[in-house]
């Protein structure tokens, strides 16, 4: 009945449940699509057989990255003339740009990056590997110690790893594929943005209707509605943020998740997957639910009254439940997606160090390089 009385109130047309109702709507036509993509995918039973093997062994290592190969280079020399490996880590860094990772405690390798593993798998502990890659950097890692782990569900947890890796990279390449189809990019228009500059300052870029992006079938990208999401996305404001040279930064990655967004949309709007009776379905149930969220929002919290003596004898009844709040220290590590996170997650549940998911965790975004996100320091 509440439901009813909400929808005769017209309260499924409010902006709050239609907000609520479009992140459904694209979070689900999305889901769906990427759902017929990668529903067929199939990890390599000789992979998981590698992985499962992987969850069985922890290692303790320390490592090094720089951002010149020659440095790499000169602390696999000199760890192989005897040097110590963390005092010539420190001293090629203190000379450069690289930092030694301290590495405290035991991880499983299938916890490590694929380029880590590859790179101590051969090792004898004590031993120095070769100079790998890790995203831009050079890294160098000595193995300290390895030692049985058993994981009695290692081969399933490995073929679900393993499964969770190829669907994110076939999404990836699928998104790729459908801005091919549908976006076309005015590159020349999009170079002349400059969000930090002074002049004609970021407020400027708001007004500008300027068309960025034409996406067939689909409303094109303006440069007013880049702008918009990046000041949407700024905790703190533009005008901070602008101050430390970080919204042109923050502008290339809205960018390009706008574009994937709209091209998104547009292909499963193309597949019809709105149509489909379970598409529609879902929809209708989660408005119902939200119009009487709406309702008992609108006309029935407003109705519940407490007396102040009510509220007095409640605070005298839980008065240090009400004061003198805890303390907490926290720690946390930042993740591109959902599943990035709840993988490091159960991880972390399984024994994995937070000091090496830190670094090593797939997903995980760098502080360094992603100045505006909302961190809990390790101090």
């Amino acid at each position: 009945l509440a439901t009813q009385e909400g929808y005769r109130m017209g309260l499924e047309e409010t902006l709050e449940v239609r907000d609520q109702m479009g992140i459904i709507e694209r979070d689900t036509l999305r889901d769906g699509l990427f759902a017929g993509r990668v529903g067929k995918l199939k990890p390599d039973p000789n992979q998981i057989e590698s992985m499962a093997k992987a969850m069985t062994v922890e290692v303790r290592i320390r490592s090094a990255a720089f951002a010149a190969r020659a440095d790499a280079d000169q602390l696999v020399a000199r760890a192989g003339r005897g040097d110590d490996f963390d005092d010539a880590a420190k001293s090629i860094a203190a000379n450069g740009k690289g930092n030694l990772d301290p590495g405290e405690g035991f991880i499983r390798m299938s916890d490590l990056l694929p380029a880590v593993q590859t790179a101590i798998r051969p090792l004898a502990p004590g031993r120095v590997s070769a100079v790998y890659k890790i995203g831009d950097q050079f890294a160098v890692s000595r193995l300290v110690e390895r030692r049985p782990a058993p994981e009695p569900d290692a081969r399933a947890k490995a073929g679900e790893e393993l499964l969770r890796r190829m669907q994110a990279e076939e999404i990836a390449k699928y998104a790729a594929e459908l801005k091919q189809k549908y976006a076309k990019v005015d590159e020349s228009a999009y170079a002349t943005l400059d969000f930090d500059a002074e002049k004609p300052g970021f407020d400027s870029y708001l007004k500008d209707n300027r068309t960025l992006v034409t996406i067939a079938g689909a409303e094109p990208i303006t440069v007013r509605l880049l702008a918009d999401a990046v000041r949407k996305r700024l905790f703190h404001g533009a005008g901070r943020a602008a101050e430390k040279n970080r919204l042109n930064r923050k502008k290339d990655e809205i960018f390009e998740d706008l574009i994937t967004k709209r091209v998104v949309m547009r292909e499963a709007l193309a597949q019809g997957l709105d149509k489909k009776p379970e598409y529609v379905s879902l929809r209708a149930e989660e408005e119902r639910r939200l119009v009487f969220g709406a309702f008992v929002a609108k006309v029935i919290e407003p109705e519940v009254k407490v007396a102040d003596a009510e509220i007095g004898k409640y605070y005298e009844t839980h008065r240090k439940d009400l004061t003198g709040p805890d303390m907490a220290r926290l720690e946390s590590i930042a993740f591109r997606s959902r599943k990035d996170a709840e993988a490091a997650l159960a991880k972390l549940r399984a024994g994995a160090e937070l000091a090496w998911l830190r670094t090593n965790a797939p997903g995980r975004l760098d502080p360094a390089a992603n100045p505006d996100l909302l961190a809990f320091p390790a101090t």
